[in-house]
C-alpha cells in the first residue's frame, strides 16, 4: 500500500512538470506570435496556443497518466450531474468569494510592507489582468475572446484537470489531504506570486463542494463566476474615463467583499463538523502516516521536486521562457 501511495506522488509530480514546461512552451509561442502577428487574429492565435498548451494538453496527459483517456471521457456526465441540492450549494458563492478575495487583499497588503523593506518587490498584476487589458487595447473582438476564455473554457479546462482528475488521484492518500495538496497545485498552475494564496484558498472551498456533492458542476459554474467578477472588475478599470468614479466604486465593492468575508467565515464555523467527514479514513496506509510523513511522501518524489522548481520558476518571472527566447534574437532580461 505505501509503495501505491509513493506511485501517486511520483504520478502527480510527472503531470506537474509536464504543466509548468508546457506553461514555458506556451509562455514562448506566444511571445513569438506577439512578434510577428497584430491585431484580432494574432490575439486569437495566442488565445488558441494557450488553450492547447495550458489546457488541452495536461489534461489529456493527465488522464493517460490516471487510468487512462477513454475511462475518464466515459465518466464526464457522470462527473458533471447536476447535484439534488445545487441552490442550496450555489449560496455559498458569496460568501466564498468574500473570503477569497480577503486573502487576496490580505497577499497585496504583504506583498507592499515588503516592497517598502525590498523596493524590487512590487504586486504585479496577474497574467490574466495584463492580458484583459491588452485586449480592451486591443478592441472589442479581443476582449470578447479573452472573456470567454477567461470566463468559460479556463474555468472548464481547470475544474476538470485539478477537481477531476488530480483530487480523485491522490484521493487514496485521504479526502482532505486531496483537497489541500490539490489546491496548493491550483494555486501553483496560475503562476503568479499574488494570485498564489488566492487560488488556493479558493480551490480548497471549490474542492470541498466538489466532494460534499460528489460532481463538478457547482465548482465549475462557481469558478466561472468567480473569473466573470474579475473580468468585469478589469474592463471597468480599463475602460474607465474617471479614475475618481472608479474608485469609489472600488471602495464599494472592499465594503461588500468585508461583509461576504464576515458572512463565509460564519458558514465555514457552522460547517465545521461536516467538514470533518473529510479527514483520513481509519485503517489504511495513508491514515496509519502522521502529517509530517504524508508531507514527506510527496516531497522526496523526484519528480514533485522538479515540479516546485519549475513552478518557482513561473513564480519568479519564467526566466526558462526567457532563456528559450534568447537564441530567436529576444533579449527580455534586460
Amino acid at each position: 500500500m505505501l509503495q501505491q501511495l509513493k506511485n501517486i506522488a511520483f504520478k502527480i509530480g510527472l503531470v506537474m512538470v509536464i504543466v509548468f514546461l508546457l506553461r514555458t512552451l506556451a509562455s514562448v509561442i506566444v511571445s513569438l506570435i506577439a512578434v510577428h502577428f497584430s491585431g484580432t487574429p494574432g490575439y486569437l492565435m495566442s488565445i488558441c496556443a494557450t488553450v492547447i498548451f495550458l489546457d488541452i494538453f495536461p489534461i489529456a496527459f493527465a488522464m493517460l497518466i490516471f487510468g487512462g483517456f477513454e475511462i475518464y471521457m466515459k465518466n464526464l456526465p457522470k462527473l458533471y450531474r447536476r447535484p439534488k441540492k445545487l441552490v442550496k450549494v450555489m449560496g455559498n458563492l458569496p460568501a466564498l468569494y468574500g473570503i477569497g478575495q480577503s486573502v487576496n487583499l490580505a497577499t497585496l497588503l504583504v506583498i507592499f510592507l515588503l516592497s517598502l523593506v525590498f523596493p524590487g518587490v512590487e504586486a504585479t498584476p496577474s497574467n490574466s489582468v495584463e492580458s484583459l487589458q491588452g485586449a480592451t487595447n486591443g478592441g472589442a473582438a479581443q476582449t470578447v475572446i479573452f472573456l470567454l476564455y477567461l470566463t468559460l473554457i479556463g474555468p472548464f479546462f481547470e475544474e476538470l484537470l485539478v477537481r477531476g482528475v488530480l483530487t480523485n488521484a491522490l484521493a487514496p492518500l485521504g479526502r482532505g489531504y486531496a483537497i489541500v495538496v490539490s489546491s496548493v497545485i491550483f494555486g501553483l498552475m496560475h503562476g503568479s506570486l499574488q494570485m498564489l494564496f488566492y487560488t488556493t484558498a479558493l480551490g480548497m472551498a471549490l474542492g470541498y463542494i466538489a466532494y460534499a456533492t460528489g460532481s463538478l458542476f457547482a465548482p465549475t459554474i462557481m469558478h466561472m463566476a468567480f473569473n466573470s467578477i474579475a473580468g468585469v472588475m478589469a474592463v471597468l478599470s480599463a475602460n474607465s474615463e474617471s479614475s475618481e468614479v472608479f474608485s469609489a466604486f472600488y471602495v464599494m465593492f472592499l465594503l461588500v467583499i468585508i461583509i461576504l468575508t464576515i458572512a463565509g467565515f460564519g458558514a465555514f464555523i457552522k460547517r465545521i463538523p461536516t467538514i470533518r467527514k473529510y479527514q483520513f479514513p481509519a485503517g489504511d496506509a495513508a491514515g496509519l502516516l502522521t502529517t509530517g510523513g504524508k508531507v514527506k511522501l510527496v516531497l522526496t518524489s523526484w519528480t514533485v521536486i522538479l515540479s516546485l522548481i519549475l513552478a518557482a520558476d513561473a513564480l519568479s518571472g519564467q526566466w526558462l521562457a526567457r532563456l528559450i527566447l534568447l537564441p530567436f534574437g529576444y533579449n527580455t532580461f534586460k
